[in-house]
């Protein structure tokens, strides 16, 4: 009752022109695929770089929908900032346990593999155990999310550093990171080890935390994890 609610609390705020509701977007009577086949594939944008190019909606803090508007220059500098800020290649490939109505999911699963050449795989729902298989068979380099799904990944009965050994960077933020969550993820033989840039720790919560993951299977110290843009 509480979903159907709040869908037609969003449909009311933007008034859109088109809806398609979950079972429309897959299954046997989709008409997503269908519309998809009929149009003409886009090569130029008409859009101007401050035309609004998508509404995400948030529950915030009253836990009543509210549609957070970003333009077509705000998803474009943001996709190259954080480019530029996590030194992605094309050869990079990241996993993306978040769904893509998420602005993480969008930005870092759809936007940022359409600027630079790199492959994303998506992840229906979290699971620890799939998400090592996902990253030993696809070779993933990049995560991005908040430190539960990294505890997981580390607590998980699976686990073992040669199992992600091809991950090179993780960046967590969206929720508090504390020196317990470092320190698990740096000491004993079965952690990942990080090594970090940027500004010191601190045992401080930071609003962003990279890390540079070094390799897994060796002995190599791990230094101290930074924050990545806190405090500037």
């Amino acid at each position: 009752m509480r979903i159907g609610l709040d869908v037609d609390r969003m449909l009311g705020a933007l008034g859109p022109r088109v809806w398609l509701p979950t079972d429309e977007l897959r299954g046997p009577s989709a008409r997503l695929p269908k519309l998809l086949d009929a149009g003409r594939p886009v090569t130029v944008s008409a859009a101007h770089p401050s035309d609004l190019a998508v509404a995400l909606f948030t529950s915030g803090s009253s836990g009543v929908p509210k549609a957070a508007l970003h333009t077509q220059r705000g998803l474009a500098y943001k996709s190259r900032v954080m480019i530029r800020a996590h030194e992605l290649v094309p050869g990079d490939s990241i996993l993306m346990p978040a769904p893509l109505a998420h602005v993480s999911g969008l930005l870092n699963a759809v936007l940022i593999p359409g600027v630079l050449p790199m492959r994303a795989t998506l992840m229906a729902k979290w699971s620890p155990e799939d998400a090592l298989a996902t990253i030993e068979r696809e070779r993933i380099t990049f995560m991005i999310g908040p430190p539960t799904f990294f505890v997981g990944l580390m607590a998980a009965s699976g686990f073992a550093p040669g199992r992600v050994e091809s991950l090179r960077l993780i960046s967590s933020g969206g929720a508090g990171g504390t020196p317990a969550f470092v320190e698990q993820a740096s000491d004993g033989d079965d952690a990942i080890r990080y090594r970090g840039r940027g500004r010191d720790f601190n045992g401080r919560t930071a609003g962003q935390l990279l890390f540079d993951c070094g390799c897994l299977a060796t002995d190599e110290a791990p230094t101290e994890s930074h924050s990545l843009w806190a405090d500037e």
